[in-house]
């Protein structure tokens, strides 16, 4: 078809408005599959990544075989921070094409499957992206020997390359060696780095100041690299209609302050146990330690209970399902969430604990469905956790982003745990609280005591579980800290930042 090739034309000579309108008068007068990809296409290179998701995943549904509409497709869901749709999208291929490598070797690692990402790294023909990619996920899985290696081999290639001047940067830091980390940033031109990139090296600049004891510097650049995130497209492009927003906790504040009771209370069939509390106050440690016990299992941080949230969140109004839910209904939600954390959780375990920390919003609802459910509830100075919150570079979502302010960091962190404790007091639910600061001090005899709460005996192999950590997957940014000794250091960290607290 001739309208068809002269658009094609012009994508190549870079005219997008007009091969996207050639595409688009091609579809109209009849379907067309390689219209559906100049358009997808098209639109994609005007940046109009949500319209060219229609046209690509239709294109891709039909010729996934061919590698032009593999990368499209796949480029596009990464702009539109769809990594879990890329991922099964990947892995409906019968193989990955040499072009696509790299690619997916991306979408793998914002996924937070850096065990994949390394694998398929090694596909990448030698070059300085191989090694980047390599040193950056070994560091990630805590493979410090091997992340090291592969950054002092890229350095030969490209001596002022950002990952992997940062890699060793991060290295240095976690043996608190902060002038030789500020060095390896110095190798960095900033000319180049993208938003996202920018945010990261003050990041790390910041933890520099911060361990050499200039605090205002470090704030400044904490500061600096959050308002970096600000201007990145993953940023512009949150909505503000999930769960864990300060409307939902409104919401469910107005609701519980009310006291309603519940008739119906149906006991799950299956051991349920939830781990929430503030972000930041030990539970990624909490759960890795407990997991080191030969009958529990921990999933960490997945969406598990958003279909149960959806049903009680989805409009204002829908909170008053509480009170009128049906035993079938309950009954349901119950089995929808067992046949999702089955997904997520293949271990035959006698104890799964299900991690998440702003779950304790929601403490109320999973009450409601799970009147039986175990909670362990961690908790520890807001003052401290204020600051980790606002000091740590999360990866994006509608709650995260309250961490790039100061204010709303603080906000935020009191309404959560005022929401949670009030539900706390106010019924039957079964909760162990965990408080940071005695449990660093004594974390073995707390971990004792939560074994003990989850009805299990206790077995000498809790205390290696360090050894259990290297080269797992810890997609949180505790990823770092949970190897190491047990300290007290980062207790009352706010004293060095008093003034900011005015």
């Amino acid at each position: 078809m001739e309208l068809l090739k002269q658009g094609f034309h012009n994508f190549s000579q870079g005219l997008y408005d007009y091969s996207h309108k050639c595409a688009i008068e091609v579809i109209n007068r009849k379907y067309n599959i390689d219209a559906y990809m100049l358009a997808g296409m098209s639109l994609h290179k005007l940046e109009k990544y949500d319209d060219a998701d229609r046209y690509l995943e239709i294109a891709f549904k039909e010729r996934k075989e061919v590698v032009a509409i593999q990368l499209y497709y796949l480029e596009n869901l990464k702009k539109l921070m769809e990594y879990n749709r890329a991922i099964a999208s990947i892995e409906k291929l019968e193989t990955i094409v040499p072009e696509l490598v790299s690619l997916a070797v991306d979408l793998y690692e914002l996924n937070g499957n850096f065990a994949k990402a390394i694998e398929l790294s090694y596909e990448i023909k030698d070059s300085i992206k191989k090694h980047e990619m390599l040193a950056w996920n070994y560091e990630k899985l805590n493979n410090i020997k091997a992340a090291k290696v592969e950054a002092k081999k890229g350095l030969h290639l490209d001596k002022n390359s950002f990952r992997l001047n940062v890699t060793l940067a991060k290295l240095h830091i976690r043996k608190s060696r902060y002038k030789k980390a500020r060095n390896k940033l110095k190798a960095i031109n900033k000319q180049k780095l993208n938003e996202v990139n920018l945010s990261i090296f003050y990041w790390v600049k910041a933890q520099c100041f911060e361990g050499l004891g200039h605090y205002k510097k470090a704030f400044k650049n904490y500061t600096k690299s959050n308002n970096y995130l600000k201007q990145t497209y993953s940023y512009k492009k949150l909505t503000g209609k999930n769960y864990y927003t300060f409307d939902k906790i409104h919401i469910l504040s107005h609701y519980f302050k009310q006291k309603p009771m519940f008739d119906n209370l149906i006991q799950c069939q299956h051991s349920i146990t939830f781990m929430v509390g503030f972000p930041r106050s030990g539970t990624t440690l909490l759960e890795n330690m407990l997991n080191a016990h030969s009958q529990v299992s921990t999933v960490e941080e997945k969406p598990l209970v958003d279909d149960i949230l959806d049903y009680f969140l989805k409009t204002p109004k829908s909170i008053n399902k509480l009170k009128t839910i049906t035993t079938e209904e309950i009954i349901n939600l119950q089995k929808s969430y067992i046949d999702k954390r089955q997904q997520f959780n293949m271990k035959d375990r006698e104890v799964v604990i299900d991690k998440l920390p702003l779950n304790l919003i929601h403490i109320g609802i999973l009450y409601r469905v799970f009147p039986n459910a175990k909670f362990i509830i961690s908790t520890r100075d807001v003052r401290d956790v204020s600051l980790s919150c606002y000091f740590q570079n999360f990866a994006l979502n509608d709650a995260m982003s309250y961490f790039l302010d100061w204010k709303t960091t603080r906000k935020y962190l009191d309404e959560l745990m005022l929401l949670g404790m009030m539900v706390v007091d106010n019924y039957p639910i079964k909760h162990q609280i965990v408080k940071y600061e005695d449990f660093v001090e004594e974390p073995f005899e707390h971990i004792k005591e939560l074994i003990k709460f989850l009805g299990l005996k206790w077995e000498n192999g809790l205390k290696d579980y360090r050894s259990k950590i290297k080269g797992k997957n810890i997609n949180t940014p505790s990823y770092a800290s949970v190897t190491k000794k047990i300290n007290s250091q980062r207790i009352q960290r706010w004293k060095n930042y008093e003034e900011f607290f005015n």
